[in-house]
């Protein structure tokens, strides 16, 4: 009896050290993660960052509509934007053709390959009772799940977004004096200025300039509006400011897509310039209606000396 129970004893303190031996090897094969890894990881800088998000929106929705390259270069933005961006939560759907007549469809897609579609007002206005909701609607699911922030009430009454940057030097900026006379016409009392295109394809020169024609509309509004309160927006990611522009009650634009895009999914006033195409506002057309409350103003070229 003694015996079975030493040898019992024996094969338990084997099974034991076996046991201590492979654990101890696991041990040394896993890689060890600082905190300070740990806390890279969660505080990711791309959170917010859509590559593109006005181009990237235009080639979800006309990609999902069917255009082969909008498809292309929707897969392009994509895989460049934050992992937790809105332009990652996009997803291209097919569903969205049935929203269009077929003719509709045809047509859009036909545009959509050989340009960017949301660029020009004709488009925009074949399909904008369903881009409008469907994007707004893709906004709204994305906040809910990821970032409930964004949709926190936009502090100011107005919003103006003015592209200066890469489109001052292009020569296709927008005077701002006609950007403050869309903006007087909507009576605000709180306006952000929000600039864009400063770091895309700029060099220091340009960007002093830009800030200069950014000051010089600042200080108009400041004359044509006494009462009304001018600050720049607070700088965000491009998600964020996305979200205020197209949240905010009054929204006023330059041109670009970003502009364009915002103007689509806003439910408020609306003012945007009156381009043939909003890439390039060196041709205007003339003012138009694009939807209840949303219209189209005259405007001058700024010339840069």
């Amino acid at each position: 009896m003694l015996i079975i129970i030493t040898l019992t004893l024996v094969v338990i303190l084997f099974i034991i050290c076996i046991y201590l031996w492979v654990t101890s090897r696991r041990k040394k094969k896993t890689p060890i993660v600082s905190n300070e890894r740990l806390e890279t990881k969660t505080t990711n800088v791309d959170k917010g960052r859509t590559m593109r998000i006005g181009n990237l929106i235009d080639a979800w929705y006309f990609g999902s509509l069917g255009s082969k390259e909008r498809k292309k270069e929707f897969h392009i933005m994509q895989n460049e934007s934050g992992k937790e961006s809105f332009g990652s939560y996009l997803r291209l759907d097919s569903s969205l053709k049935t929203q269009l007549s077929k003719s509709t469809r045809a047509e859009l897609v036909k545009r959509a390959d050989e340009f960017w579609a949301v660029y020009d007002y004709s488009n925009v206005l074949k399909c904008l009772h369903v881009f409008g909701p469907t994007l707004r609607a893709q906004m709204f699911a994305f906040a809910k799940l990821h970032r409930p922030e964004l949709l926190d009430p936009v502090p100011y009454d107005c919003i103006i977004h003015y592209r200066i940057g890469d489109f001052l030097k292009l020569g296709q900026l927008i005077d701002p004096k006609s950007v403050v006379e869309a903006c007087v016409q909507l009576r605000p009392r709180y306006i952000g200025v929000m600039d864009g295109g400063m770091s895309f394809n700029t060099d220091e020169d340009i960007r002093k300039s830009s800030n200069e024609v950014k000051q010089s509309l600042k200080d108009m509004l400041k004359n044509s509006l006494p009462d009304a309160k001018v600050e720049d927006c607070e700088a965000g990611d491009p998600d964020r400011d996305f979200f205020k522009c197209a949240l905010a009650p009054l929204l006023v634009t330059a041109g670009g897509s970003f502009a364009i895009c915002a103007a689509i999914a806003s439910k408020g006033k609306v003012r945007t310039p009156a381009c043939v195409n909003t890439n390039n506002c060196k041709v205007s057309s003339r003012p138009q209606e694009i939807r209840k409350g949303w219209t189209t103003f005259a405007y001058s070229n700024y010339e840069h000396n």
